[in-house]
């Protein structure tokens, strides 16, 4: 624009000028000249945006803190022996006094369960003491106790059943009608069949077996060890003659055990035994331990196994015991 209007006003001087100088020249004639300016464009601002406003969450308080409470601590036996008491009641049945010991297992006392229990009867020539003396069976019981290898259970050692047959078959109605009352009545035990379990060696072997196979109401369990077991015996007690035709009510057939030493004299009518319980149906678990006699040794070496046998479907767990209440 400035370039513009300076050329025109250069051409209107030098038109003037020689206008001027030229004395024939016609008057000059006024030529207006309009000087526009173009406007310059507005420019626009591009608009701002304005944020839209967000709201703020508001916040969910905090639950309130809980103190714990801690669990109380389950009780556990942390005894490792139990008790052997000497016990005798006068019986009824003979007018002469019953003795007989038991071992009652550690915490006995203080857990407030019923505990099952095994009759374990003695040989010819022996007492009650034989067991914890020579066989050290409470041993045994404690060290698989430790090892949870064996369930808490008491222990019930009676003297008595040595005389010759029949004049010791009273023995049977003694255990029966009295040793059993006497015990459950002592102690918490389990009183009934799941919870009671006989056995013996030798003459008590015999016992057993007479007294399960004909009272598998009282009975789960029976073991014989080098049990005794003739052919000359009365037939209504003997357990040679009542397996040729043995049968169980519904639910009542007791697991069996029997073992002798293969060098015991006796071996072969265990396996009689054996084999006329399999053929009327009913099942033994027999073992001949080939070294064995018929001695306290072979006993003592094998009582774990015994003991095993005995208290193999019975709680392992003090506290799984039913309650004394």
């Amino acid at each position: 624009m400035r370039r513009l209007a300076c050329v025109c006003f250069c051409l209107f001087l030098a038109g003037w000028f020689a206008s001027a100088c030229d004395p024939l020249a016609p008057e000059p004639t006024s030529v207006a000249i309009a000087l526009t300016s173009t406007p310059r464009p507005t420019v626009t601002p591009t608009p701002t945006m304005t944020p839209t406003a967000t709201s703020s969450p508001t916040p969910t308080p905090a639950p309130p803190t809980r103190t714990p409470v801690p669990s109380p601590t389950p009780w556990r036996c942390a005894d490792k022996i139990g008790a052997l008491v000497d016990l005798d009641f006068v019986s009824e049945i003979t007018g002469e006094d019953v003795t007989y010991q038991a071992y009652l297992p550690p915490c006995y006392d203080d857990s407030g369960r019923r505990f099952p229990y095994v009759i374990l009867m003695h040989g010819l020539g022996q007492d009650q003491t034989f067991w914890t003396g020579e066989l050290g069976i409470q041993r045994a019981m404690e060290s698989g106790l430790a090892l949870r290898g064996l369930p808490p259970m008491i222990l019930i050692l009676p003297t008595g059943g040595t005389e010759d047959l029949p004049a010791s078959l009273v023995w049977e109605d003694v255990i029966i009608d009295e040793l059993i009352p006497q015990v459950e009545a002592n102690f918490c035990t389990w009183e009934n069949r799941d919870g009671r379990a006989i056995g013996g060696i030798s003459r008590g072997g015999f016992w057993a077996y007479s007294l399960g196979m004909r009272h598998p109401d009282l009975f789960s369990a029976v073991g014989g060890h080098s049990a005794a077991f003739y052919d000359d015996q009365p037939p209504a007690y003997n357990p040679l003659t009542l397996a040729r035709a043995i049968t169980f009510p519904a639910g009542q057939q007791p697991r069996f055990w029997l073992d002798v030493g293969g060098l015991d004299p006796i071996r072969g009518n265990n396996e009689t035994l054996v084999a006329r319980l399999a053929d009327a149906g009913v099942d033994v678990s027999f073992t001949v331990n080939p070294e064995g006699r018929h001695d306290a040794a072979y006993w003592a070496a094998h009582i774990s196994e015994y003991l095993a046998f005995y208290g193999a479907v019975w709680p392992r767990d003090i506290l799984d015991q039913p309650s004394c209440q």
